[in-house]
């Protein structure tokens, strides 16, 4: 067993609104970065919290943390460098790389906040949890793209969702989401994403956006 000593650099704290953006770093982040960073995160979760509630009352603080890469941990191996970790996220590339053009990260950046938000923050019922933790988070990351982009950006994902979801087809035989169970392979586990996360938008095409996010809060204690 081998350990891992991190000395962070834990002065940049910035508040965006009612929230505060915490930054762990290995090496001090420009204060302009981080407001900037810390402005587009507020929001979001401002938007997670408005369209799905359930946000812990005690979690005013988001988190963002550097991790060194490599390791193969599925937060390096996440596609833009972004994961998912209690209270936040983590990345994987060095600060002054993250800087140079901080909003290209935005869409993964989102992408790993929304799987906090359903993966850490909000705890679905047993019954709910393959919606919930496989298209939920995709959801969530369509509305927080749309929000940025505007509405273009839907076509654009659920084409790009296809996609992969063809290309998954090669590696994995597809499964329900409610059939998947905690030994599926991971490709398995992407494709269950995808066809809750289509069916999500289906329904929003159908019935609007308000009824889909009114049905999705009562499946979260």
């Amino acid at each position: 067993t081998t350990s891992l000593r991190i000395r962070f650099d834990t002065s940049r704290k910035v508040r965006s609104g009612r929230r505060e953006v915490a930054f762990w770093t290995l090496q001090p982040l420009a204060a302009s970065c981080a407001q900037g960073i810390a402005s587009h995160l507020a929001i979001t979760a401002e938007l997670y919290r408005s369209d799905f509630g359930s946000l812990h009352k005690h979690l005013r603080t988001i988190t963002v943390i550097e991790v060194p890469p490599g390791g193969g941990s599925s937060v390096w191996e996440m596609s833009g460098g972004f994961g998912s970790v209690p209270g936040g996220i983590a990345f994987s590339m060095a600060p002054a790389d993250l800087c140079k053009q901080p909003k290209s990260y935005f869409a993964p950046a989102d992408r790993a906040l929304a799987n906090t938000w359903f993966g850490w923050t909000v705890v679905p019922e047993p019954d709910a949890r393959a919606i919930l933790t496989g298209g939920a988070p995709r959801y969530a990351e369509l509305l927080a793209e749309e929000h940025r982009e505007g509405t273009e950006s839907k076509s654009r994902q659920v084409r790009a969702w296809l996609g992969e979801y063809d290309r998954l087809r090669d590696r994995a035989k597809p499964l329900a989401p409610i059939q998947l169970g905690p030994e599926a392979p991971p490709a398995q586990r992407r494709m269950a994403g995808i066809q809750s996360a289509l069916c999500l938008i289906a329904l929003q095409d159908r019935f609007g956006p308000g009824p889909v996010r009114g049905a999705l809060e009562p499946l979260v204690n």
